[in-house]
Formats: structure tokens, C-alpha cells, sequence
């Protein structure tokens, strides 16, 4: 009976050693199964579907850098048909235009260039009286001129820039940027903007400066506030000063570094530059005095010194042709710098108020400046189809910005009619 049990024990442990190596045997097989099933089924059924993924957001990709290579040519070739930077003077005025405009400039003794645009096209840019008088290089085209305070509608747009890429907000109060400065905590960057903040500079002029710093740390120290002047107009180029310092601190550049990557480069304004340059152009003018009882006489140059333009800083330090002047306001107003719906956020104004750097009319803007001998006036329908520039290198004695303004008006008028 023993012998028996012991033999049944030895064939049961066999058996189970069997059934033991079977299950094995199985899951191993089927291991290697599902492994050979993944790997020729699963993983290039997977990897099919990578590839069909990827080949589609390559396919959008493509199409999406089309889309915008075909936006960017648009605007090139629409830049470029636009472009009233020519390579000789352009007269397409009728005859009455011309006999009307040109009386106009001359009865006003004009020194610089005029460029008229009208219906998308450049009709008239010619030079009056003289570049630099000793060599008798006269006025063309190619004269570079300061921007004065022109420039500030620059310096808006460059804030305003910031403002799209989430940098700052024109609700920021001041006293975030320049605490020192007296009422900061009380007034917005858009009511620098629009020249409304109750900022006003001292008698104090700035002697010496040639960093950023030092014209931004002045305009801190000397900054008058007045409370009641909080929320009413006064003119005052220490608002834009102070921006030009806020954008700086905001950007981590230099404002002229920020303005040639942003504004000048995109749009090849190569005949713009910063006044530190503007001694080494050969196609500079000179600024001149007019004489009371002569005023087309030269006798008057001005000697433009460092800090006479230093101080300037985002308010009238730039200097162009009058063709760049009026590329770079078109490109304003065509989108190209800033979306239409940021400028319009930016010139809130209406009725001739200013707001961003220029005055706000229902169907035109206006831009004008005086700076060392230099005028600078721009005028322009809000669609930047039609308008004008003059670029003076002469201040006239008995000259004011309404004179000025009154004559653009007049030459726009004569411009337009048929």
C-alpha cells in the first residue's frame, strides 16, 4: 500500500511539474505573442497616426507661413506703391494747383521741402530755397530735416507697441515708473499721453547730458505738479520725456535701439536717424535765423549743440527726409506698426484735442514742431490717403504754429480741388 501511495505521489507531481511547464510555456509564448502582435500591428498602426499628426500640422504649418509670406508681400508692394520717397522731384499738380500752392509757400517764405500726396500717390515734392546757404546747396528731395515735435507721435506708438505686447497699460499711474515725481500717484500714463497729467518743467534748462538717464533723472527731479491742472490741456514736453524713460524701463533697450527695431528697420526708413548722426550726412541742412525786414536773407546760421538735441529725448531728437517723415505716419495708420484698433485706443480724441503725439480732427490728424531753426508739419486725411509734409530749416521771426497751421489748411484745400 505504501509502495503504492508513493508512486501515486510521483505520478500526481509529474503531472503537476506538466501542467507547471505548460503555463509557463503559454504565458511565455503568449508574451512573445503580444509582443510581436504590438510591434507589427500596434506600433506602425501608432506611429501611422504620428505621421498622419505631424504631416498635418506641417500642412497647416505651411499653409499658415504662406498666408502670412503672402500678407507680408501685399504689404511690401503696397509699401512700395505708396512709398513717396522718389529719386527726382515730382510735379503732377495741375496748373492751377501749382500757381495756387506754390504762392502760398513762397508768400511765406518758405525754406525746405513740400510733399504732397494725394489718392494714394505722391503728386508734388520740391525743394525751396537753400540747404546750406555757404555752399550753395539748395533744398531737394534728399534734405534731412529735424522732426521737433513730431517725434512724440512716435514715442506714442512705441508705448503703445508695449501696451499690445502686454508690457504696460495706459491706466498704469506714473508712481509706478517714477515714484519721485511729484503727484505720480495720481496720474496715468494715457493722461501724459494726452498732455493732461498737470506736468509742467521749472525755468531750469538742462546743461550737460549724453546718456538717457541723466535727461530722464532731470525731468524727474524738476517736474512741477499742479493738482489743478490735473485732467486740463497744457502743453508740456516733460510727459513724453518721462514715457520715453517708461518704455526704456519697460523694454530693457535704449529708446533710439527700440525705434530702429521696431519702426525704422521694418519699415526701411534709411534716410532716418538720431541727431548724435545727423553731422555726418551729407544730405544735412542747416538751420537759419530770418532777419526782420529780410526774411529771405541767410545770415543767421544756427550752431546746433549736443545738448540742444539730447534733451530731447522722445520729443524732437530725429531727423529724416520729409519721404520717411510721411512713410512712417502712413504706416501708422495702415496697421503696420501698431492694429488700427490699438491706434484708435490711442488717439481718443476728437475736435482738434490732442491725444498720442498728434492733434485729432473728424477727418485728418495734424502733427507740428519747432526745434532749433527747424519746423516740422504734418497733415494727413485719417485714411493716410492724402495729405502733406513741410520740412523748413528756417524759423521764421514773426512765425507761430497758428500761421502754420492755417497755411497747411490753405494747401491742403488747393491740393484737393479738382
Amino acid at each position: 500500500m505504501e509502495v503504492l501511495q508513493i508512486n501515486k505521489g510521483k505520478k500526481c507531481m509529474k503531472l503537476s511539474r506538466k501542467l507547471l511547464i505548460s503555463l509557463i510555456t503559454g504565458m511565455v509564448l503568449g508574451v512573445i505573442g503580444s509582443m510581436i502582435y504590438y510591434n507589427m500591428i500596434i506600433v506602425p498602426r501608432n506611429q501611422a497616426t504620428q505621421d498622419r499628426i505631424v504631416a498635418e500640422k506641417m500642412a497647416k504649418n505651411r499653409a499658415y507661413y504662406k498666408r502670412e509670406l503672402a500678407q507680408q508681400e501685399t504689404k511690401l508692394a503696397t509699401g512700395n506703391q505708396s512709398d513717396p520717397r522718389v529719386a527726382k522731384a515730382v510735379d503732377k499738380l495741375t496748373a492751377a494747383q501749382r500757381t495756387k500752392i506754390e504762392g502760398l509757400l513762397n508768400d511765406s517764405h518758405f525754406t525746405g521741402t513740400a510733399l504732397l500726396y494725394k489718392k494714394g500717390q505722391p503728386v508734388y515734392q520740391q525743394g525751396f530755397g537753400y540747404a546750406d546757404f555757404s555752399k550753395k546747396r539748395k533744398n531737394d528731395y534728399n534734405s534731412l530735416f529735424q522732426w521737433a515735435s513730431v517725434q512724440k507721435s512716435l514715442t506714442a506708438v512705441l508705448l503703445m507697441k508695449q501696451v499690445e505686447l502686454g508690457k504696460v497699460k495706459l491706466s498704469d499711474k506714473l508712481n509706478r515708473y517714477y515714484p519721485a515725481v511729484q503727484g505720480s500717484d495720481q496720474i496715468t500714463l494715457r493722461q501724459m499721453l494726452n498732455m493732461n497729467s498737470g506736468l509742467s518743467m521749472g525755468v531750469q534748462q538742462l546743461t550737460y547730458a549724453n546718456k538717457d538717464a541723466k535727461i530722464v533723472n532731470f525731468a524727474v527731479d524738476h517736474a512741477i505738479f499742479q493738482p489743478n491742472q490735473l485732467n486740463q490741456w497744457q502743453y508740456a514736453p516733460v510727459n513724453y520725456v518721462l514715457l520715453a524713460g517708461v518704455i526704456e524701463k519697460i523694454t530693457g533697450k535704449s529708446y533710439a535701439a527700440l525705434a530702429k527695431e521696431q519702426v525704422f528697420k521694418p519699415l526701411g526708413l534709411k534716410n532716418t536717424g538720431f541727431m548724435p548722426n545727423f553731422a555726418k550726412e551729407p544730405n544735412r541742412t542747416v538751420p537759419y535765423n530770418s532777419q526782420k525786414g529780410n526774411l529771405d536773407a541767410y545770415t543767421q546760421p544756427i550752431n546746433i549743440t549736443p545738448i540742444s538735441y539730447n534733451r530731447e529725448l522722445g520729443t524732437g531728437n530725429i531727423y529724416s527726409t520729409a519721404g520717411d517723415l510721411l512713410k512712417f505716419q502712413q504706416a501708422v495708420i495702415d496697421g503696420q506698426i501698431i492694429d488700427k484698433k490699438s491706434l484708435a485706443t490711442l488717439r481718443n480724441t476728437t475736435g482738434g484735442n490732442y491725444g498720442g503725439g498728434v492733434y485729432n480732427y473728424d477727418k485728418h490728424i495734424y502733427s507740428h514742431g519747432f526745434v532749433t531753426g527747424y519746423e516740422a508739419t504734418v497733415y494727413l486725411k485719417k485714411n493716410g490717403k492724402s495729405g502733406l509734409v513741410l520740412l523748413s530749416n528756417r524759423y521764421l521771426y514773426n512765425a507761430s504754429s497758428k500761421k502754420t497751421r492755417a497755411l497747411t489748411n490753405n494747401i491742403y484745400k488747393a491740393l484737393m480741388a479738382d
